[in-house]
């Protein structure tokens, strides 16, 4: 069994994030999500986010079936990695390597254009 690990805010989940999520699944057999808790989305992309409290998000990402198991995480997540020890770190071509020393492996998944919580936000104001 291989073992992935993501995490992200999950704000609004749209074709993005289902995208993501969808590619991220098929590097693994077991995914793991972890997903910001609302103090530290706050802290990462300022007041008025998130959109969606973290409650809705839990269920609107494990509604998708693309992951196994999703956990909730405030601020960093390399503790969570370090303590679940996957075999793989998922991440988004503009997201970080942190905990990439925990993990076997690193895969990096491009972005779907045009799709970003930010921009759906910019774009309804």
């Amino acid at each position: 069994m291989r073992v992935g690990f993501t995490n992200g805010v999950f704000d609004g989940l749209h074709a993005g994030h289902r995208f993501f999520l969808q590619k991220a699944s098929e590097q693994c057999s077991w995914l793991i999500v972890a997903i910001n808790t609302d103090e530290s989305v706050r802290a990462l992309k300022g007041q008025g986010r998130p959109i969606i409290p973290l409650e809705s998000r839990l269920r609107n990402l494990y509604v998708t079936g693309l992951a196994n198991a999703i956990v909730p995480f405030h601020g960093d997540p390399v503790p969570l990695i370090t303590a679940l020890r996957p075999d793989v770190l998922i991440r988004g071509e503009d997201q970080s390597d942190e905990g990439a020393q925990y993990v076997q492996a690193v895969v990096r998944l491009p972005r779907l254009e045009g799709f970003s919580t930010t921009a759906i936000i910019h774009a309804s104001n």
